[in-house]
């Protein structure tokens, strides 16, 4: 398959030389490493130097350096989990407060950090805090040493965000293809959110230090059968994998389906609800739908701590909702793309239930389970939609995963050494012969086994986000087309003006500002179909007057269903300063401006 626009746009070896300031991702890596090992402390303001020796030695760390604050000082764990060197810390009566070192990026080291609202949102766009809080749980734990399966379309193992991430994936598919490799960029988004690696380039996963394996099971057009995604299942829990990713569906369960879930219940297998915009409590999707332990639903919530209008819900069969509208991750090739539906929802689930295993390598997958769905944020319009009624909270999560109470050995009792008796050999009796063989008994007459019914036919499982996800929102970092045409939606060429008119007619409508706190903060549009909207920008001038400004003005392809467009300087945005500005958008069919008061 052709590289994606996303892929034109931003090669990767141009990422480096973009960004003058990047930290090299070496570099980044060692520095973001020794600060997940460090702990900010303050001591009473009388200790003594010695004293403050004592304290460090108890909880087995070590001074790096003090800092110019009354008694706080930075000291380094040593063997042992920073979370044991902190509770010691803060159980010792000579200690005001201790609290981890904090990594803190300027929009991170990844480039379009600023674009990840799913992962920490500061209320730029959106509401604030409508996020899984990444950065919070990325002080306790980042993944290490846990991998994910992902059950999907594949995953492009020469990403650039990718190196290192990613595990041998298996093809299980007939197709002619021999590998794991994406063909589509479904599985490569979904790999992304959860392991891409923070190495000052493109996005971070919600578990960056995780590793993620690909089950390919759905082809190039996204498509597979029920068979092939339950050889997936099986074949993640085969290999150990305690945690899978299945961003995929369809309208019935499986008999395959059943058996691969349940005979791997230390596997925790995070599905995606689906894209229908329907109350899915009385079934029509599967894996969602199982009731089994170890399967959790997640539904999709918007940049507005909503549910996305997509996105299927359900009071008894979705588990939580997780950030999945407009989510911005890995493509094809080394592409970065937007996109939407429960499919970009489950995965930031699936990276937090990583968290909590690689902090809590001893939990059980109810454990896991558990910890996911009583530490939830409780938007208010998330309140009835699903069993917790909430959002998920991967900071809340790994505070919430049960202690286990170890169980007491019991003294065993003495066992009294008793004297021996002699025992009398008795008299050996005769034993007599008996006079014939006894005639033999017949066998029972077998009671015939019932035949199985045949197992139903493999249905075929379109990927859940046939509406939303199937055509991906504008690539990063321009939504600017490139000189010399346009592209069609979902296309790479440019194309002419007889192809032009060849696209479906798509309307615009519903054009409206979105605002945080009473400001301006992006454009919202619908698009019935995929098309192109052009826009042009004007602002008012001394007198009064609106003078249109060329160098602002652009063409967009779009894909169908709801769109934003950005305000202020983010990679998508029009980069709008102070002023009053009318902004006009034109569609195939069409058209909408609104004005903006920006101070």
């Amino acid at each position: 398959m052709s590289r994606s626009l996303a892929a034109r746009l931003l090669p990767a070896a141009l990422v480096a030389a973009s960004l003058p300031f990047a930290v090299p991702a070496v570099a980044a890596a060692d520095t973001v490493a020794e600060i997940n090992d460090q702990i900010v402390v303050r001591h009473r303001a009388s200790l003594t130097a010695g004293a403050r020796a004592d304290v460090r030695a108890d909880a087995d760390v070590t001074l790096e350096r003090r800092l110019p604050l009354t008694g706080v000082e930075v000291v380094a764990v040593g063997d042992e989990p920073r979370g044991d060197a902190l509770r010691a810390l803060q159980s010792d009566p000579d200690v005001l407060w201790a609290e981890p070192n904090r990594v803190v990026r300027a929009a991170t080291t990844d480039e379009f950090w600023n674009l990840q609202w799913g992962l920490e949102n500061d209320g730029a766009s959106g509401v604030a805090d409508a996020d899984v809080d990444a950065p919070d749980a990325w002080a306790t734990s980042r993944g290490t040493g846990v991998t994910v399966g992902v059950v999907d379309t594949g995953v492009a193992s020469s990403h650039p965000d990718l190196a290192g991430q990613l595990e041998t994936g298996e093809n299980l598919i007939a197709d002619g293809h021999v590998t794991a490799e994406d063909g589509n960029g479904h599985g490569t988004h979904v790999a992304g959110t959860i392991v891409a690696a923070e190495n000052a380039i493109g996005v971070v996963g919600v578990a960056p230090a995780a590793k993620v394996k690909a089950y390919r099971v759905l082809n190039d057009v996204g498509v597979g059968s029920s068979a092939d995604v339950a050889a997936g299942f099986a074949s993640a829990g085969a290999a150990g994998l305690r945690i899978v990713n299945a961003s995929l569906g369809a309208p019935q369960p499986t008999l395959a389906e059943t058996q691969a879930i349940t005979s791997n219940p230390n596997t925790l297998f995070v599905v995606a609800a689906g894209n229908a915009g329907i109350n899915v409590d009385a079934g029509g999707v599967y894996p969602c739908a199982y009731t089994f332990a170890n399967v959790l639903c997640v539904g999709a919530s918007d940049i507005n701590d909503e549910v996305a209008s997509y996105s299927n819900r359900g009071s008894v069969s979705v588990d939580l909702f997780a950030p999945g509208d407009q989510i911005a991750s890995t493509w094809l090739a080394d592409g970065y793309m937007y996109s939407s539906g429960t499919s970009m929802a489950s995965p930031m689930v699936a990276g937090a239930a990583a968290l909590i295993l690689a902090s809590h390598p001893g939990a059980s997958t109810a454990d896991v389970r558990a910890a996911l769905l009583t530490s939830v944020d409780h938007p208010a319009a998330l309140a009835t939609v699903s069993v917790t009624g909430g959002r998920l909270n991967a900071a809340q999560a790994l505070l919430s995963v049960p202690t286990p109470t170890p169980t007491p050995i019991p003294t065993p009792t003495p066992i009294p050494t008793p004297t021996p008796t002699p025992t009398p050999i008795p008299t050996p009796t005769p034993i007599p012969i008996p006079p014939s063989t006894p005639a033999p008994s017949p066998l029972p007459t077998p009671t015939p086994t019932p035949t199985p019914a045949p197992a139903p036919a493999a249905t075929p499982i379109p990927v859940v986000d046939g509406s939303p996800a199937d055509v991906p929102l504008p690539p990063l970092p321009s939504l600017e087309f490139p000189a010399g045409g346009e592209f069609p939606a979902g296309g790479d060429e440019p194309i002419g003006d007889e192809a032009r008119e060849a696209l479906p007619a798509a309307r615009l409508s519903h054009v409206r500002t979105m605002s945080v706190k009473g400001r301006p903060r992006a454009i919202r549009f619908q698009l019935s179909a995929a098309g192109t909207v052009s826009v042009v920008v004007q602002r008012r001038g001394a007198a009064g007057k609106f003078r249109t400004i060329k160098a602002r003005a652009r063409t967009l392809a779009l894909g169908a269903g709801p769109q934003t467009l950005g305000i202020g300087r983010q990679a998508s945005g029009l980069g709008l300063p102070r002023g009053v500005w009318k902004v006009a958008l034109r569609g195939p069919t069409g058209r909408g401006t609104v004005t903006l008061h920006l101070r």
